[in-house]
């Protein structure tokens, strides 16, 4: 007799389930659609490293002019150049392991009105978004490249985004010749690639729409984008080089600046201070497991014995994933802490 080659119920409930976390997941991300993806192969190291080479330098004089081998002259036949050496930066970034479980008792599977495995499985997808967000954007924040709206530290900041700030880190990345976001690749269930406008891209909390709208006519809203592509569906708009996308996932430091007056506050004696993320193409990357998905389901229904549970009396619900990200340009990328106008 043939042997019973068919799923079990477990591996058909975690493929379908896996599926569904994914998909939920995509819908939280933003910061990570714009840092590059890179796979890294889980059978070789924990830890990732990507070298960046740096820009040749070329020789001038005190004018600023190149150097010829041998000026005005055709003596230079014949003449090499003096070798130069080419340099590097290497970063590390470190593997990690993150995990969320619902546990799903008996009573609540038979008595529960809702379908609480597929709403497990559903909150398990939302939570990965939104750790794979915040883990991305806490590794921005290691820029060296710090800006503030006032004074120059975080617990001075008490007042909101101005253009000549914005002016002032477009300036720093065209100094350290960033590379300007050309087109947009969505995510991991839409690889779709739209070209775009030359731009940098800024991200920041969604409190801070009011105050990006009181820049006049410097901002440019997206209903006035008119042919332009949106390259996310969080954009708000447009200055200067930068396209602005806001989110409510990048939490603000809750009384971590100065007096609050007219500033956001969460107790009303110290401003709230929100941190934003201004960076070209290539200055940052999140890092996968390569030849397969991060993200891996895992289920046991109650009425599963076990040697702890020997009744079968719970089961749970459990979203893993391998994920990491880490700057590959500290140039490139900016952090801006600004408070927001309190309304």
């Amino acid at each position: 007799m043939p042997a019973n080659t068919r799923a079990t119920e477990a591996q058909r409930t975690n493929v379908i389930a896996a599926g569904e976390m994914l998909a939920r997941k995509d819908m939280q991300l933003c910061l990570c659609e714009f840092f590059d993806k890179t796979p890294m192969d889980m059978h070789k190291a924990s830890t990732l490293k990507l070298r960046r080479y740096l820009p040749p330098t070329v020789n001038v004089d005190a004018a600023g002019k190149p150097v010829a081998l041998v000026e005005g002259s055709f003596e230079a036949a014949g003449v090499n150049p003096d070798f130069d050496l080419l340099t590097h930066e290497d970063y590390e970034i470190a593997m990690q392991i993150y995990a969320k479980s619902y546990k799903i008792t008996e009573e609540v599977t038979c008595y529960a009105e809702d379908d609480v495995r597929k709403e497990a499985t559903i909150a398990i997808g939302e939570w990965a978004g939104y750790m794979e967000e915040l883990v991305a954007y806490h590794a921005g924040l290691a820029t060296t490249h710090k800006y503030y709206t006032n004074g120059t530290a975080t617990n001075q900041v008490n007042t909101a985004i101005t253009s000549q700030l914005l002016s002032k880190v477009e300036r720093s990345l065209m100094a350290e010749k960033a590379v300007h976001f050309k087109k947009f690749t969505t995510g991991q269930t839409n690889y779709k690639t739209t070209p775009v406008p030359a731009t940098f891209v800024l991200v920041g909390h969604t409190d801070l729409k009011y105050d990006f709208e009181s820049l006049g006519d410097k901002w440019k809203p997206v209903e006035s984008y008119g042919a332009q592509t949106v390259i996310h569906e969080f954009e708000a708009g447009s200055t200067g080089a930068f396209r602005v996308i806001l989110t409510p996932n990048f939490p603000a430091v809750a009384d971590g600046g100065g007096a609050a007056g007219a500033m956001k506050s969460t107790s009303g004696a110290n401003a709230d201070v929100y941190r934003m993320l201004a960076f070209g193409q290539r200055a940052a990357s999140v890092v996968t497991p390569k030849g397969k998905k991060g993200m891996k389901a895992l289920i046991v229904q109650p009425d599963t014995p076990s040697p702890v549970d020997p009744a079968g009396r719970n089961g749970f619900v459990t979203g893993k994933e391998h994920f990491a990200a880490g700057i590959t340009n500290t140039a490139w990328i900016c952090e801006i802490q600004a408070a927001a106008t309190n309304l």
